[in-house]
């Protein structure tokens, strides 16, 4: 990542993408109806993914600020969202004490989710 954006997540649901060296706000995205737990870029920093307490994964288009997806197959809040490497997946985690595996163009479910016994999961890394 080159550092020219940044990007925040609010309690009341709002995201804000941020340039980093004016300190202007770019873009505003407003979709997720709770607090935004976790964001990540991409790997080629072209789309983002954003994860919410209202159980949703939402997928972004960081140009236009278009939503492209929004998944809503968790449980439970969605509390982390990792991208694979080459960008062609997606892994979620959520409250619902499973992983979830995403193809990243289409948004379609990859695998059985992942049982994380006995805990909401917090963490996820692709590599």
């Amino acid at each position: 990542m080159d550092g020219r954006q940044i990007v925040s997540g609010a309690n009341d649901g709002e995201i804000i993408i941020w340039d980093a060296d004016t300190k202007e706000i770019i873009r505003s995205l407003s979709h997720h109806t709770d607090r935004v737990i976790c964001i990540r870029f991409s790997p080629d920093e072209k789309t983002l993914a954003s994860a919410s307490e209202d159980g949703t994964l939402k997928i972004w288009n960081v140009d236009t600020g278009k939503l492209v997806f929004d998944i809503d197959d968790h449980l439970g809040g969605v509390r982390t969202v990792a991208f694979s490497p080459n960008r062609t997946k997606l892994a979620s985690g959520s409250n619902d004490q499973t992983v979830r595996i995403w193809n990243a163009v289409t948004a379609k479910q990859q695998t059985q989710p992942l049982s994380q016994r006995n805990s909401a999961l917090d963490s996820l890394v692709s590599r």
